[in-house]
């Protein structure tokens, strides 16, 4: 019965340690339901007793080999006995020792497949451990280059925000460029517009120096034309009077002197009458000329500078009107407004002056040819010419013509203030109140 049963084991043993010959299956890539299940056999392995521990622990077994032992002893050191007897107990004895070697060789074979299989999970542990250490220097040389990564990115978005910020400094400053440049061609324009209506204004008190220079020349040869007149009249009656006063007995040359004193005084009126008249039609229609060629180009010229002073208007409220749209538009213009409001009042300050009077010269020209024309109540040249000099009328002729000039600057000056003003009413309420505040508008009375 025991052989049978070791026989039994010794044949699965066998079949079993056949099968420990086969190389081991290890995965490239274990998983990790694969790691527990080696670590759990080694654990079974370790704490699982041996096969030599159960041969050991086996009661059949000793008990066999302490029976073939002893049967030893006693033929060693008893009797023999008959050689049948004999011959029994060593046919029997050599079944046990059979039995008992067998029992040992598949104890031993058993101990070579548990050797084997120790030797095998030794090889796949290591295989594992140092595939586990690839792994983990793998994923340190990762973090590595992932720690080095993240360095660079932390490095270049440092660096994108330097750029981005150096940008939107970059871009501050071409606005404030850009709105320096725009007040500063609003200066230029207003500079180049002022120095415009200052040539224009020496244009015209150039010319009304000229015809005021003209008025004085024209007064001067009508004083001297009249003072001849005077003269020759004053000698013919002084003639008339000494030849009156001498006497004439015959009342015939009496008469023909008065008709000879009339024909020649009518004679030389009308001729002296012709010669004036024309000469004073001629210089009636040349001033007439100069008069209206000035006009027309004074009103030529100011409707020139109208229509530009209209397009210069459109074009700075266009550009205004950008300005004010920019958040620096809205903090400057006030200070911009305050500031050249307390210029305008410190140069009015510094222009006042007592406005004089207005003068105008009035040149009628003559119409009425009759002799009264020169007599009576219109023959008042030399108290007209005496009343006004020439020194007066030049001064009046150029106080008039400054006036004027600033009148119109001024005017001017505050036209724009007013139009640019209006324009910005209604969404800059506190910058027109401040404009109406720093600026007053000037009364009629004041500007005339």
């Amino acid at each position: 019965m025991q052989s049978s049963s070791a026989s039994e084991s010794s044949s699965n043993r066998n079949s079993n340690t056949g099968t420990t010959h086969e190389p081991p299956k290890t995965d490239i890539l274990p998983s990790h339901h694969s790691h527990d299940d080696l670590l759990q056999e080694i654990h079974d392995i370790t704490y699982s007793p041996t096969p030599v521990t159960q041969f050991l622990h086996d009661p059949d077994l000793l008990s066999a080999v302490h029976r073939h032992v002893r049967q030893e002893s006693t033929l060693s050191l008893g009797d023999r006995r008959t050689d049948n007897r004999a011959h029994a107990d060593r046919t029997h004895g050599g079944a046990g020792a059979r039995d008992t070697a067998n029992a040992l060789t598949v104890v031993l074979g058993e101990e070579e497949r548990e050797a084997h299989r120790l030797r095998r999970l030794l090889r796949e542990a290591g295989e594992r451990l140092e595939y586990e250490m690839r792994r983990a220097d793998d994923v340190e040389a990762r973090a590595c280059a992932a720690q080095a990564l993240a360095k660079e990115e932390e490095v270049r978005v440092a660096e994108q925000s330097a750029r981005r910020q150096a940008e939107m400094d970059a871009a501050l400053a071409q606005e404030e460029v850009q709105r320096v440049q725009m007040l500063q061609d609003t200066a230029a324009q207003d500079l180049r517009r002022a120095e415009a209506q200052v040539l224009e204004e020496r244009r015209q008190l150039e010319e009304e120096r000229r015809r005021a220079a003209e008025a004085v020349n024209c007064a001067r040869k009508a004083q001297q034309v009249l003072r001849e007149y005077q003269a020759l009249e004053q000698g013919r009656e002084e003639v008339r009077q000494r030849e009156l006063g001498r006497g004439s007995a015959d009342s015939a040359d009496a008469m023909a002197f008065e008709e000879g004193r009339t024909e020649g005084y009518t004679a030389s009126r009308e001729e002296s009458y012709a010669a004036g008249r024309s000469e004073g039609f001629q210089a009636g229609q040349a001033a007439g000329y100069d008069q209206g060629v000035d006009a027309g180009r004074a009103e030529g010229l100011s409707e020139g500078i109208g229509q530009g002073q209209e397009e210069e208007r459109e074009y700075a409220l266009e550009q205004f009107d950008r300005f004010l749209e920019s958040d620096s538009g809205r903090r400057s213009l006030q200070d911009y407004l305050a500031h050249n409001g307390t210029r305008r009042q410190t140069k009015r300050a510094h222009r006042a002056e007592v406005r004089p009077g207005s003068f105008r010269l009035y040149l009628e020209p003559v119409s009425d040819s009759s002799p009264e024309a020169l007599s009576g109540e219109n023959a008042t040249a030399d108290s007209v010419i005496e009343r006004v000099p020439a020194q007066e009328l030049l001064a009046a002729s150029q106080e008039q013509s400054a006036l004027l000039g600033r009148q119109r600057s001024r005017e001017s000056l505050k036209q724009r203030i007013r139009n640019t003003v209006h324009g910005r009413r209604h969404s800059h309420q506190s910058v027109h109140d401040h404009q109406r505040v720093t600026e007053p508008v000037s009364s009629p009375d004041d500007a005339s």
